[in-house]
């Protein structure tokens, strides 16, 4: 029996954002999205739409599924204005392998408003619960950061880098590899993972259940003109958490359920900064032992640090970091104004100002400053 299009493409709800089958009516917002040089900038398989008549052709075999059995693609619309928003789906769909890879696209003005990780949240659910896939892989251009903070935020893995895997306009172009288990998402679904609107709701979640927030925090640094720099962030949550928000930060965030502690460093780094960090101080960890597949190992951090009244009851781990030479990009609705500071300006402000630095990441600069670098 040939599946109805509903049925290939079933709907698909989130809090703000229905996926839907896509349809021949959509091709006005096709032609719009994927004309858009924008949008297509970073596609490595498609050059802008230049007429409605190819918009046409890209929706013409998504009404007959039976015809693209290793292709699977949604359209995005959001609740609030009843209108797509954007694309998303699979395509190179292995089913001996168990594999797919996925891909998204968003038109511009609902860029940094957390809308593509929603929508990509119930897709991979779809995907490993009704379509029984083991991995999703994904590709992004080594430049498109913004792409690669949203895989990261999914908890995708960043596996490494396809050398000049594609040629567009007679340029070849690499890509960065990501792919996300089945196993690594059950395990992630499976623990704590909400998030409550406020600072205040989180602290009672937590003493509700009697437990503490378990975060890293990078410590960022780099030698520029013989002196060496820390990255500095401005906190910037007033919705969230007002009363923090306009302090001076590090990169910090929590610890997914059973992630590995450098893994968490590396995701919260690119999802705050867009930067990849390349070497951790200091870098001394175990084997993982696992005598009953209950992987465990040991490791050395540069500090630690406990909240120990008021805000959110945190512990903390943190490392010096060493990354990529790249440009900070910092996340839109969580941290502005990323600045390279020397350390002595870093001391002055820790010396003369010290409510303009976050509570938490007091003590650490402290440590960092004082005691571990003389």
């Amino acid at each position: 029996m040939t599946p109805d299009i509903d049925e290939a493409y079933p709907r698909l709800e989130t809090a703000r954002l229905v996926l839907r089958a896509l349809r021949m009516e959509d091709a006005d917002f096709i032609f719009k999205e994927w004309g858009d040089p924008v949008v297509t900038h970073y596609m490595r398989d498609e050059e802008p739409l230049k007429t409605r008549e190819q918009a046409e052709e890209m929706l013409l075999p998504l009404q007959t599924p039976e015809k693209m059995p290793d292709f699977k693609w949604w359209g995005i619309e959001i609740k609030a204005e009843g209108r797509l928003i954007g694309t998303c789906g699979y395509c190179r769909w292995d089913k001996q392998h168990h594999r797919a890879e996925i891909g998204y696209d968003l038109w511009p003005d609902y860029w940094g408003q957390g809308l593509m990780p929603e929508a990509l949240q119930a897709l991979i659910r779809f995907g490993f619960e009704e379509m029984d896939l083991n991995r999703i892989e994904a590709t992004t251009h080594t430049e498109n950061r913004r792409s690669q903070r949203v895989l990261a935020k999914l908890g995708f893995q960043r596996e490494g880098l396809l050398r000049e895997y594609y040629c567009r306009d007679d340029v070849y172009n690499d890509q960065v590899q990501f792919s996300l288990l089945r196993r690594e998402w059950q395990q992630t679904i499976a623990g704590l993972r909400a998030r409550p609107g406020t600072l205040r709701e989180t602290r009672q979640l937590l003493e509700q259940i009697d437990l503490n927030a378990a975060i890293i925090s990078a410590i960022i640094e780099r030698e520029h003109v013989g002196e060496t720099q820390v990255l500095i962030q401005t906190r910037w949550k007033p919705d969230r958490d007002p009363e923090y928000s306009g302090t001076l930060e590090i990169p910090a965030g929590g610890i997914h359920v059973y992630e590995n502690v450098y893994e968490a460093v590396k995701r919260e780094v690119l999802e705050e900064t867009g930067l990849h960090v390349k070497s951790f101080y200091p870098d001394v960890r175990t084997e993982v032992y696992a005598p009953r597949e209950d992987d465990c190992f040991a490791f050395v951090p540069f500090c630690c640090q406990q909240q120990l009244r008021g805000g959110i009851p945190r512990i903390g781990i943190v490392f010096i970091c060493r990354v990529e030479d790249e440009e900070p990009v910092p996340e839109q609705g969580a941290v502005q104004d990323i600045v390279w500071m020397s350390r002595s300006e870093l001391c002055r402000i820790l010396d003369t100002n010290p409510e303009r630095i976050f509570t938490l990441q007091l003590p650490v600069l402290d440590y960092y400053l004082r005691h571990h670098r003389g």
